[in-house]
């Protein structure tokens, strides 16, 4: 029942507007149990979904509390632009929408701290979307240069050119001496001038 169940939910996202953000619905858990049930018992999942029922099993794993499924790693590997776009408009909504007040807890977090499976090509879009959008929080900015630095297909000279080009921007002195650190660790030269 779980497996079929979670077919038949679509999770809402927080950039759909969302009533609680901090509570987790329960069509949601068991949507969850039954994703984690088939991952586990269904040989050679994820190759079986379609590609709207991979896009639902993304928007699931974006309710998971305190990193991401166990399942998405694989499911990352088989629907690669599926995942990473379903997470690139989440973290976008991050960028823009967040509450000036409080530091938000959410994607950004959970790659920071849970997303080393996840490769390149949601570190690019991260870079990208920093291009345009200067986060609220500097803790916010801390989490993306996290994502970026650790991150293979990122390389010192495409985060030499961001942080040069950030630190020309009009931005919060904290925000620059973030940039200043990224400068100073993969281009020591540059950034010491």
């Amino acid at each position: 029942g779980a497996i079929a169940y979670w077919r038949e939910y679509n999770p809402k996202l927080h950039s759909e507007g969302i009533e609680n953000p901090n509570s987790v619905p329960h069509a949601v858990i068991l949507g969850l149990c039954g994703l984690e049930i088939e991952a586990n018992e269904v040989e050679g999942w994820p190759s079986n979904l379609s590609e709207h029922e991979a896009n639902l099993a993304a928007r699931y794993a974006l309710w998971e509390l305190n990193g991401f499924p166990s399942w998405l790693p694989k499911l990352y590997d088989t629907f690669p632009q599926i995942v990473c776009d379903c997470f690139t408009t989440e973290i976008a909504w991050e960028l823009k929408e967040q509450d000036t007040e409080a530091e938000p807890h959410y994607m950004l977090s959970d790659l920071a701290w849970h997303g080393q499976d996840l490769n390149g090509n949601l570190a690019k879009n991260v870079l990208k979307l920093l291009e345009h959008h200067t986060p609220c929080h500097v803790g916010t900015l801390e989490k993306c240069i996290s994502i970026l630095m650790r991150n293979e297909a990122i390389g010192d000279a495409e985060l030499s050119n961001a942080a040069q080009h950030q630190l020309v921007r009009d931005k919060p002195s904290e925000q620059k001496a973030v940039w200043c650190a990224v400068l100073v660790s993969v281009a020591p030269t540059v950034g010491l001038q």
